[in-house]
């Protein structure tokens, strides 16, 4: 990587999206220390950027600061870490785009090397409510209603690792970095669990962190291991809540009358869209880890270096970790595509259960207006003016008159209902036409120009 991909207006941005900063530098450092010939590491906490300078020659040193997001209260203290060890804007630039996946290296004149990379990943808390795990917010707003299954928490890091080589005294021994004795590796670690800061600790008490002088890519191999925990311990809490909500629901597929009315519709697209996220970051570190294993070929120069063929061999390793988890998530977005079909698929059976309730209410209701429909023709035939109602002539007997103008009754009313009929009957094969064919009713399917059809 050139000096002319260098964008000092990536820092521009940085501090912009932070905002009016603290006067003030302080920067709370956890600072792990190894020298060649002490039995035992130091650990240092440090307040300023500054007190780095101060600091006594060590030949390696692990760095863990803050998360690197914009921040007021950060941000001097951050952009003072940044120009003390030479961070490039395009390390900025991947924070402020939020990339997941993402790995940068570069080789300065003198002989220092620097990579890097980022990591992203969803994050989720869980709470067992009874016998079922549940998924919980913990950074909801005050006043607003939570959504069933939701969490908009991460977990964001990132990692920049520099190796300079010191004035040899003697011939530099053959090394990927070419590095002589007093060199120095140091790692910093941008919002790393307290886990991964434990493990450092522990490394500290032995002599195996000799071996990041070799190979610093080490470092790394220790880092992958930690945020593959990470993930994989996310993978395993999604499976959990899937679990739980994928049971409830087979429970009560049995019932299919009621089975759909305490579907989480909510819930289930929350889970689903965790588990999209998860496998996101499981791809996303997948390419980290192609891109770290060729980058670390590329600086070998002593490819019989047992520590060489160790660090290539852990790289082969986390990836298979990485692949396992990968596809724990790929078989989980499958149960969860079967799952969402099974609870519409109640849904559907629920509403046709509903539909043929009401068609049987409709049979009942027609069958009785066939009932009655004679009687009432009858009485409104009889009812009208045509007829006279019955009564006593003259000489005692019954009196029954038909109008003279009965026949306009049945000369109106036949051909009205043969024509309602008829344009029941062509609107009913139209409409079954078009259903058979695919078109709708009463629209053309193509337009006219010029006499032809397209």
């Amino acid at each position: 990587m050139s000096a002319l991909s260098e964008d000092p207006t990536r820092f521009d941005a940085y501090e912009a999206l932070a905002g009016l900063p603290l006067a003030d530098e302080q920067l709370n450092l956890h600072v792990l220390e190894w020298t060649r010939g002490d039995t035992r590491g130091s650990h240092t906490r440090l307040n300023r950027v500054t007190e780095l300078a101060g600091r006594p020659y060590c030949n390696l040193r692990v760095i863990f600061a803050p998360l690197d997001l914009p921040d007021r209260d950060l941000l001097k203290g951050l952009l003072a870490l940044f120009e003390h060890y030479s961070i490039p804007s395009t390390f900025l630039s991947e924070r402020l785009q939020s990339v997941a996946h993402s790995f940068g290296a570069r080789k300065d004149d003198d002989g220092t090397q620097y990579a890097w990379f980022h990591f992203l990943c969803k994050n989720i808390n869980i709470q067992h409510s009874g016998s079922q795990p549940e998924i919980v917010n913990q950074n909801i707003r005050l006043g607003s209603k939570p959504q069933s299954q939701a969490d908009y928490s991460w977990h964001r890091s990132g990692f920049f690792l520099k190796a300079s080589p010191g004035a040899p005294s003697k011939p530099p021994p053959q090394s990927p970095f070419a590095a002589p004795a007093d060199d120095c590796v140091t790692l910093i670690c941008f919002g790393a669990s307290p886990s991964l800061e434990q493990r450092f600790r522990r490394l500290a008490l032995s002599s195996a962190w000799e071996d990041a002088l070799e190979d610093p890519y080490v470092l790394f191999d220790v880092v992958l291991d930690e945020l593959y925990l990470q993930l994989d311990g996310v993978a395993w809490s999604l499976a959990e809540v899937f679990g739980g909500i994928e049971g409830r629901i087979l429970s009560r597929a049995v019932f299919p009358g009621v089975a759909a009315d305490k579907i989480d519709f909510v819930g289930l697209h929350n889970v689903s869209k965790h588990i999209i996220y998860v496998r996101e970051a499981a791809d996303a570190m997948l390419l980290t880890l192609e891109s770290l294993s060729t980058a670390h070929k590329h600086t070998i120069s002593n490819t019989n270096s047992p520590i060489i063929h160790a660090t290539q061999s852990a790289l082969r390793y986390r990836r298979t970790l990485f692949q396992s988890t990968q596809l724990r998530l790929t078989s989980l977005e499958k149960r969860m595509q079967n799952i969402i079909s099974l609870s519409f698929n109640l849904v559907t059976q629920q509403d046709s259960r509903i539909m043929q309730k009401d068609s049987s209410s409709m049979k009942t209701i027609a069958i009785m207006t066939l009932i009655f429909l004679p009687a009432t023709t009858i009485a409104s035939i009889f009812g009208s003016q045509f007829f006279t109602a019955p009564a006593r002539d003259e000489d005692g007997g019954v009196d029954f008159r038909v109008s003279p103008y009965f026949w306009v009754f049945w000369v109106i009313s036949v051909p009205v209902t043969l024509l309602v009929l008829i344009l029941w009957r062509v609107y009913y094969r139209r409409a079954k036409n078009a259903l058979i064919h695919g078109k709708q009713p009463g629209r053309r399917t193509g337009t006219w120009m010029s006499g032809v059809s397209v």
